[in-house]
């Protein structure tokens, strides 16, 4: 039995429909050529699921401050200010809480979820970065402004679909708002958060 954790990122920028499962891989980075490299590998592997997981959020024992809900979190804390640059490009999401039950959820229907591809995500919250930044305003003092001469060399653009994960049975059971609340609370305790993965 092998759970292996692709990316979603491995769809790179597709901005015309919706991605699936079947919609081709487009990596735009050495970490997406990695991750779907290995993603290919386990499939070889008899009694695997791969996961391909949207942008992940939320808090932790090891507080990202790389992934972008979170990153947008603490700069509107911190700096009370936010610089969108491609505010239009879209993003999936979803909280951290919903990838651990993914993996229970796989685990206990084993048999009618093995040997597949999965997207998880939420599918309520694919929104583009401006909507984002709008959502997290709600909560807290926020300017946001739009780098309109310049551009942002992530170029991801995608939305997401996680509708084969949901007819096995799943759903997401957290969404921004908790996300956001939770963020707030926990960087305000966190003296130095900014961690990333380098």
């Amino acid at each position: 039995m092998v759970i292996y954790t692709c990316t979603n990122s491995g769809y790179g920028s597709k901005s015309d429909g919706v991605c699936t499962e079947e919609s081709p891989l487009k990596p735009l980075t050495l970490y997406g050529v990695t991750k779907v490299d290995a993603e290919t590998a386990f499939k070889d592997v008899e009694n695997h699921i791969t996961f391909r997981l949207a942008t992940v959020f939320g808090p932790s024992s090891r507080m990202r401050s790389d992934l972008l809900v979170n990153n947008f979190v603490l700069k509107a804390l911190r700096d009370r200010i936010i610089v969108l640059y491609e505010c239009e490009f879209m993003r999936n999401y979803v909280h951290i809480h919903d990838v651990c039950r993914s993996f229970k959820f796989v685990i206990d229907n084993w048999d009618s979820c093995k040997n597949e591809t999965y997207n998880v995500g939420n599918d309520a919250i694919n929104m583009n970065k401006l909507q984002l930044a709008q959502k997290i305003a709600q909560h807290m003092p926020l300017e946001i402004m739009k780098a309109e001469f310049t551009s942002d060399p992530d170029t991801r653009d995608y939305i997401v679909s996680s509708e084969k994960f949901y007819k096995k049975g799943f759903s997401c059971n957290f969404d921004l708002d908790d996300g956001i609340i939770q963020l707030k609370k926990a960087f305000s305790i966190i003296e130095s958060p900014w961690y990333a993965n380098y």
